[in-house]
């Protein structure tokens, strides 16, 4: 099932490249799996996987992951811990509307950043906590 999942990720992340609304609900999630290990049911680290492969393929540069699971996703951090242009926000708050708050005032500031040409070595993040 693992390879499955792993594929079902690569395949919506090329349905999402081709401008296709897309979204993989797979099972095992992936997101404990680092480069090394696997942690309970994540085998495969399947979003950095279809991540790394379209970077390969030339198809992109540079990536954002969301990772709304309410705990860090430990194992997509390590996977694309090397990949410089990968930024990871992992948002833990007490409440969802604190939540939703974080995780719009985060792309806020990092598309400001990117409007003015300035990429952030935002690597060192691994958890953002949410204040009143």
């Amino acid at each position: 099932m693992a390879s499955v999942a792993a594929g079902g990720a690569i395949l919506t992340s090329e349905i999402a490249f081709q401008q296709e609304p897309a979204f993989a609900c797979i099972r095992p999630p992936g997101h404990h799996a680092s480069k090394n290990i696997s942690w309970g049911f994540c085998v495969f680290s399947n979003l950095a996987i279809a991540l790394i492969k379209l970077k390969e393929q030339g198809f992109i540069n540079s990536a954002f992951v969301l990772d709304f699971d309410a705990h860090t996703g430990d194992g997509t951090v390590d996977a694309l811990s090397e990949w410089k242009e990968a930024k990871i926000l992992n948002p833990v708050t007490e409440n969802n509307k604190d939540y939703l708050k974080l995780i719009e005032n985060y792309l806020k500031l990092y598309y400001m950043w990117i409007s003015l040409g300035y990429l952030p070595d935002l690597t060192h993040i691994r958890k953002i906590r949410g204040r009143n």
